[in-house]
C-alpha cells in the first residue's frame, strides 16, 4: 500500500486511467522530476484536452508547484489502452486534461512534437504531470 505522505523519489504510484469515465489503462507512474510533494491523483478522470503550449506556459507558471512522472503499463491489455488513448490525443494534436479545483494532471503521450513543445525529455512511455493550479 502506498503512503502518499512518505513516498520516496524512486518508490511508483499505480494510476488508473479514464477517458470521459470509462477505464482505458492502468499504469505505474515512476517519478522523473519536479516538486516529489505534488502528486498525481490516483484516479485520472480525462475529460478534457489542451496544447502542449498551454501544458508549457501552466508549468512555467508553477515552477516549483508541479512534478513529472513516467507512466508505464501494467499489463499487454494496459499498454494496449494507453497506446489508444495516446493515439487518440496525437490525432487531434492535443494533450489530454484531467482537472480537481486544485491540480491539473496532463497526460501527455510520447510524440516528438509534444515532448519539444513542453519541453520535456524525451520517454516512449506516457509523461504524466501533475501541477497545482494558478489561484
Amino acid at each position: 500500500r502506498i503512503v502518499l505522505g512518505d513516498r520516496k523519489p524512486s518508490e511508483a504510484m499505480h494510476l488508473a486511467i479514464y477517458k470521459q469515465e470509462v477505464h482505458t489503462c492502468d499504469v505505474t507512474a515512476r517519478y522523473v522530476r519536479g516538486n516529489i510533494d505534488i502528486k498525481p491523483m490516483l484516479r485520472v478522470e480525462l475529460k478534457q484536452r489542451v496544447t502542449a503550449d498551454s501544458v508549457r506556459q501552466h508549468i512555467t507558471r508553477q515552477a516549483k508547484q508541479h512534478s513529472v512522472w513516467h507512466a508505464v503499463p501494467d499489463s499487454d491489455s494496459d499498454r494496449h489502452g494507453c497506446e489508444e488513448l495516446s493515439a487518440y490525443f496525437v490525432q487531434k494534436g492535443r494533450v489530454g486534461l484531467a482537472e480537481t479545483n486544485e491540480m491539473s494532471l496532463y497526460f501527455v503521450p510520447p510524440h516528438d512534437a509534444f515532448i519539444k513543445d513542453i519541453g520535456l525529455s524525451f520517454s516512449k512511455h506516457v509523461t504524466v504531470i501533475a501541477a497545482v493550479n494558478d489561484e
